[in-house]
């Protein structure tokens, strides 16, 4: 039929009548705006996972071979930025070889997942506007998603029917539970389980369809509805190459909040985001201590940039956290914390053209508290459970961020703290004179800058806004890159 009513869905379901049964070939096909050129440009950052986006990069080649996508390649241009240390002109001379793909790659300092994505997208922006060159989508991922070559496929023909600003995003399940989402679009702020309010008053995400299991074609139905997010990642968003000039860059975040703040300007501005069905991606979550603090101190600004007036929930937040590292005697954690906070109320750290060098640093720093951690077995882990309560005493068996405050009820001897994403653990013992002193010292710090960060938060919230909105713009970024040293690596 030439026509189809609005909302109306095709599918097959096939029944092997015997084991081993395979399917040969599937197709359809579905007509295209024919005005529309449909150039599509993917841009992938990455720093110290070199190897997962020549990984990539060869696996979309090799599903190139043979298939029916070879002729949509011609619409795709690959452009990858590569600040890990140590690569040169032999790292991605196998990409000369993919006659399929087409890609440029350069190489130049680290600024972050969004200082790279910023920079990457100026010197795009601005090789357009020399070339004259005329690109309709832009496709925005992370170094180490796994895609296929029908996702990106997929995502361009759906793009071609446009007419709208609208981001779009797909489910992103997880790399090591394959049939697990881990996230399709998510809200931020809100709605979260600590704060089931639709204002906006938290500091973590409410990851929509998070660790929905998928058994067969049992979730057609539900997956198949139109899903709006108030946020995509930037592991995959697609967006409207013109949209870039109407909102601006990723703000100066060196990582996380960089996708968060992203859509949220889209949105104050009239866009949505949108998941699409029909595609998929895998990616590996993962945390840290680094990570936490640029979660943080990035998700406060975002929050007093995006609707939070009053600092009541932020306080209460910090306070929390702080109850429960001290309540084990834990002073990595509430360093962390104190560092935000500190930061928050120096005004100048955050968010200026300085703003990785500062990053990295604190980087540095916490990574350095992680050395304190290793493998240790659970029976392990119990031994010292039983000797403690055989005496009366206690070991807090915790997770090393976001563990509930403990009840003084028997004295605390040991402390496990442990990192679920790495398996790994750090014992201690709370009791430590010079842990004791230190957690005092940090302690100290953290609430004398949370005193400061509350009393005066109108003024750090005008503050805060208004260097997030001066980040956004080319000038910033281009004052940014004027030092830095670029290098082209393959271009074809």
């Amino acid at each position: 039929t030439d026509l189809l009513p609005q909302g109306t869905r095709l599918f097959w379901r096939a029944e092997a009548l015997s084991d081993g049964a395979e399917v040969l070939d599937a197709t359809w096909e579905g007509r295209a705006p024919a005005p529309t050129e449909g150039r599509m440009v993917v841009l992938i950052r990455t720093f110290g996972r070199t190897r997962a986006v020549q990984a990539l990069m060869r696996q979309l080649n090799e599903q190139s071979r043979g298939s029916g996508l070879v002729s949509v390649l011609s619409n795709f241009f690959f452009v990858i930025y590569d600040a890990s240390p140590g690569v040169d002109d032999e790292t991605y001379a196998d990409l000369a070889q993919f006659e399929r793909l087409r890609s440029f790659v350069l190489t130049g300092p680290n600024l972050g997942g969004g200082g790279n994505m910023s920079v990457e997208l100026l010197l795009l922006h601005k090789a357009l506007q020399a070339s004259g060159v005329v690109v309709n989508e832009l496709l925005l991922t992370d170094d180490d998603v796994q895609l296929s070559l029908e996702t990106l496929v997929r995502n361009w023909g759906a793009t071609l029917f446009r007419r709208d600003n609208a981001f779009h995003t797909l489910p992103v399940f997880t790399l090591s539970e394959p049939r697990e989402i881990w996230e399709d679009g998510a809200f931020w702020g809100r709605f979260t389980a600590e704060h089931p309010d639709p204002n906006r008053g938290s500091l973590s995400p409410r990851l929509l369809r998070h660790r929905k299991v998928f058994k067969g074609a049992d979730h057609l139905d539900e997956m198949a509805r139109l899903h709006h997010a108030e946020y995509s990642t930037f592991i995959f968003l697609s967006m409207p190459m013109g949209r870039l000039s109407e909102i601006g860059f990723p703000a100066a975040f060196f990582l996380r909040g960089d996708d968060i703040e992203f859509n949220l300007r889209h949105a104050a501005q009239g866009g949505i985001t949108v998941s699409n069905p029909g595609l998929a991606g895998w990616h590996e979550p993962g945390h840290s201590y680094a990570q936490e603090y640029l979660s943080i101190a990035h998700g406060t600004i975002v929050n007093m940039a995006y609707g939070q007036t009053t600092p009541n929930d932020l306080c209460s937040f910090f306070l929390t956290r702080a109850q429960a590292h001290l309540s084990v005697g834990d002073v990595a954690g509430l360093t962390v914390y104190a560092e935000v906070l500190g930061d928050l109320i120096a005004g100048d750290r955050l968010m200026s053209d300085e703003f990785a060098t500062h990053s990295l640093a604190l980087i540095a720093r916490f990574r350095s508290f992680e050395q304190a951690f290793s493998f240790m077995p659970d029976e392990l882990v119990q031994t010292l459970v039983e000797a403690a309560a055989r005496r009366n005493q206690r070991t807090a068996v915790v997770p090393y961020l976001y563990m509930e405050p403990q009840a003084p009820d028997q004295p605390l001897v040991k402390v496990v703290l442990g990192q679920p994403f790495t398996g790994k653990r750090c014992v201690y013992d709370p009791r430590d004179p010079e842990r004791m002193v230190a957690l005092a010292t940090v302690a100290g710090r953290l609430y004398a800058a949370l005193a400061d960060f509350a009393g005066n938060f109108d003024h750090w919230r005008d503050h805060y806004a208004e260097r997030l909105m001066a980040s956004t713009g080319p000038e910033f970024w281009e004052k940014v890159a004027a030092p830095l040293a670029f290098r082209v690596l393959l271009q074809r």
